[in-house]
């Protein structure tokens, strides 16, 4: 710690603010000389938002994967740094620009992950309806830094947690896009009962090929299955909205900002004192949540986990199943592009400050309700995916717990490095 030297933030870096392109200058598919436009929707893992182009511009606004961005806006957003993209960013960010003989980017990062760095630029924000980070917030900020090796070996521990932390979310992408792939072929596209009326192999083995039936008939949605029905949401799912508690000190906040398209973004605890009114929901295993605003923003997700230590905002709707079955089924009915479509179509049509539904608006949508054995056999298939996906969940909780812990440590000298310790840290990351 004798060799740790701390600095005012402003004495290490300079800063470059994004460039402002209007809309109608943005293109959804490169051109000559063009280069990406990274919005701050971008850095976000989970979203599906297609890649802008613009003209090419000064370099003072372009950044590569390994340069510093920190978001300037944003209720949710204030104050994070990200990193990962190349192109000019937009002016809702701007580019840290550190003295590379003092101090490395993977380290300063880190640093600027922390909760305590996070908390004291949200705190010294200006009470404005729009949460804004400036220049001179940033350049406050005490740093201490170490040696260069010291600083390449933090990040290096750091790293390795993440990067194992960002493979097996990967993985739990992967198993739900097969989870997916299954349900569109059996209950959307009705491949195996297809192939069977025009002769041709399944691909499924001769029990299970058996459970379809080989022939269509009428039905109010369209042609189905032979034998299988109509039903409505409403008939097996219901709205839960049962108070929290609050049991104990901490809590994990999810608005509807913290959930996309299946993904859960945090797993961060907060005292239960300070949070929003708006913190009420209890949740449980098996739970869907899925946002009452503007649904084409595909803020849901299936609640895979033990959901005790979880509150949620009384804007996402908590979806259980009646009768204590399992709502896989209809999660992945509900984030079908199709129902989706018709959700944001409805949520338009309603008065309000946001296009927004409610619980009726989901009941009364309709589905092919298969057979029983059907219905049974692709719950046990379901059943291995999320059997893994759970096993994947407990590592990344696991690992980022770690983290957690020693981030802070770690960034501030307070955890001595040797040789034994980063050999044990690094083992329990395999």
């Amino acid at each position: 710690m004798n060799e740790w030297k701390e600095y005012k933030f402003g004495m290490i870096a300079e800063f470059s603010q994004g460039i402002q392109i209007e809309i109608e200058n943005q293109s959804e598919t490169p051109f000559e000389d063009s280069i990406r436009f990274i919005r701050i929707v971008d850095y976000s893992k989970n979203g599906d938002e297609k890649p802008r182009y613009i003209k090419s511009v000064p370099n003072r606004y372009i950044v590569n994967e390994k340069d510093l961005v920190m978001i300037r806006y944003g209720s949710q957003t204030a104050g994070l740094v990200v990193r990962g993209l190349s192109g000019a960013i937009a002016n809702n960010t701007f580019k840290i620009n550190l003295n590379q003989d003092l101090i490395i980017n993977n380290f300063c990062y880190y640093f600027l992950k922390q909760d305590i760095v996070f908390n004291f630029l949200r705190s010294s924000q200006s009470s404005s309806t729009m949460p804004a980070i400036t220049f001179e917030m940033v350049s406050s900020l005490q740093i201490p830094i170490p040696p260069l090796p010291t600083q390449k070996a933090i990040a290096h521990i750091l790293g390795t947690l993440d990067d194992k932390i960002e493979l097996l979310r990967q993985m739990n992408e992967t198993l739900e896009e097969m989870a997916k792939a299954l349900f569109k072929s059996w209950f959307v596209d009705f491949e195996p009962v297809r192939k069977k009326a025009d002769g041709l192999k399944t691909g499924l083995p001769k029990e299970i090929e058996d459970m379809f039936p080989s022939e269509f008939e009428d039905s109010e949605l369209g042609e189905i299955p032979k034998g299988w029905k109509v039903g409505k949401l409403g008939d097996v799912l219901d709205t839960i909205s049962i108070t929290h508690k609050f049991p104990k000190g901490k809590v994990i906040f999810l608005n509807t900002s913290d959930i996309l398209n299946g993904g859960f973004l945090h797993s961060n605890y907060s005292d239960s004192s300070k949070l929003p009114g708006q913190a009420k929901k209890t949740i449980n295993e098996g739970d869907i949540l899925f946002s009452e605003i503007r649904p084409e923003n595909k803020r849901f997700a299936f609640v895979n986990f033990k959901g005790e230590d979880y509150v949620v905002s009384t804007k996402l709707m908590v979806l259980r199943n009646k009768f204590g079955n399992s709502n896989v089924p209809f999660y992945f009915l509900l984030k079908s592009n199709e129902i989706l479509k018709e959700l944001q179509i409805q949520a338009e049509s309603r008065s309000g400050t946001f296009p927004q539904i409610t619980f009726d608006n989901v009941k009364i949508l309709k589905y092919i309700v298969a057979t029983d054995k059907v219905s049974n056999i692709y719950l046990h298939n379901l059943e291995k995916y999320f059997d893994s996906m759970n096993q994947f969940n407990i590592q990344i909780t696991q690992l980022s717990q770690i983290r957690d812990t020693l981030l802070p440590k770690l960034i501030s000298g307070e955890l001595e490095l040797t040789d034994k310790m980063i050999e044990k840290i690094l083992e329990e990351a395999k």
